[in-house]
C-alpha cells in the first residue's frame, strides 16, 4: 500500500522476492525483513532447493529493458556480459529517460506508443539485474551488494567500480550500445502531477513544491538539493524501438498504431 510512505519498502520487497524465489541464494544473504510480519528468512523458501530464478531484474512498472545492437534478448546479453566471468554477480543497466512528448492528459494507449521522445544520451542512474546465487544484500533499490562482481555493459568483463558513488546507483560511463532501461517516468503533465503531488510515491512528496502544489522545476530542485531528473522534460530524439519490439512479438498491439482512433486527450 502507498498509504505508508517508506523509502525502505522497495528494498524490502526486492529482498523478499529474491529470498523466496531465487535459485541457490547464499545462506549468508542479508534479510532486511526479519522483523517484518509475514516476510521470509532465507531458509523459509517458496521453492525446493535448487529451483527458482537465476536472475532478478530489480525494476519498476514504468521501466522496460530494451536490448540494443545485435542483441535480441536479455538472455543473450547476460550470456556475454555476466556468465563467462568467474563470480559474475550482477549486471547494471542505465536509464534512458523518455519525456512527455508534449502530452498534457491521459490517453488510453500503451506508454510505449504514447511516449516516443527521449533524451539524447543515457542517464547516469542505473538499475541492477542480480544473480541470485551471488546475492548478499540490497544496497539501495537501484543497487546490490554481491558476493561476485557487478558488471556493466561498457565491454565484456567490465566491472562497476566500488567507489562509483555513495549509493552504488550510478555509472557515469552510461553505456548504451548493448542494453538500456527505457524509463517512462513522466508520462503526461497531469499524470505526473498526480503521481508526484496527489498519489505520491514511496518516498513521499519529493519533487512536489509545497508552495505551489505543482511538480518542481529544475531550478527549484537544484535549489532544494534534489535530483534534477525529477523535473519533466519533453524529449529530444524520437525512439520507437521498445514499441516495435512489443508490437512485433505481440501483434495484437498494432491496433494502437492509429492513435487518432483512440481519441486525442491532449
Amino acid at each position: 500500500s502507498r498509504d505508508i510512505h517508506d523509502p525502505k519498502r522497495q528494498k524490502r520487497a526486492y529482498t523478499d522476492c529474491i529470498l523466496r524465489y531465487g535459485r541457490n541464494v547464499p545462506e549468508g544473504a542479508v534479510n532486511y525483513n526479519q522483523d517484518q510480519m509475514g516476510l521470509v528468512n532465507v531458509t523459509d523458501r517458496a521453492l525446493p532447493p535448487g529451483e527458482g530464478a537465476d536472475y532478478f531484474a530489480l525494476i519498476d512498472v514504468d521501466e522496460f529493458l530494451v536490448p540494443k545492437g545485435r542483441y535480441g534478448s536479455l538472455h543473450e546479453v547476460l550470456r556475454d556480459y555476466v556468465e563467462p566471468f568467474d563470480r559474475g554477480g550482477a549486471l547494471t543497466v542505465n536509464w534512458m529517460l523518455f519525456g512527455t512528448a508534449n502530452h498534457t492528459l491521459y490517453t488510453p494507449v500503451p506508454v510505449l506508443r504514447r511516449f516516443q521522445y527521449r533524451d539524447e544520451k543515457a542517464h547516469g542512474v542505473i538499475k541492477t539485474i542480480a544473480r541470485s546465487s551471488e546475492f548478499f544484500s540490497m544496497k539501495t533499490p537501484h543497487s546490490i551488494v554481491s558476493y561476485g562482481n557487478v558488471h556493466t555493459t561498457s565491454r565484456p568483463g567490465s566491472i562497476l567500480p566500488s567507489n562509483v558513488s555513495k549509493t552504488g546507483a550510478s555509472d557515469g560511463a552510461s553505456p548504451s550500445s548493448v542494453l538500456l532501461l527505457h524509463h517512462y517516468r513522466y508520462t503526461s503533465d497531469k499524470e505526473y502531477w498526480q503521481k508526484k503531488c496527489i498519489r505520491k510515491e514511496t518516498d513521499g512528496s519529493k519533487g512536489c513544491s509545497p508552495r505551489t502544489g505543482r511538480v518542481m522545476t529544475a531550478a527549484e530542485l537544484e535549489e532544494a538539493g534534489l535530483p534534477i531528473h525529477i523535473a519533466p522534460r519533453v524529449g529530444e530524439v524520437r525512439d520507437c524501438s521498445a514499441w516495435e519490439i512489443l508490437a512485433g512479438r505481440v501483434p495484437k498491439y498494432r491496433v494502437f498504431d492509429d492513435t487518432a482512433a483512440w481519441g486525442d486527450y491532449t
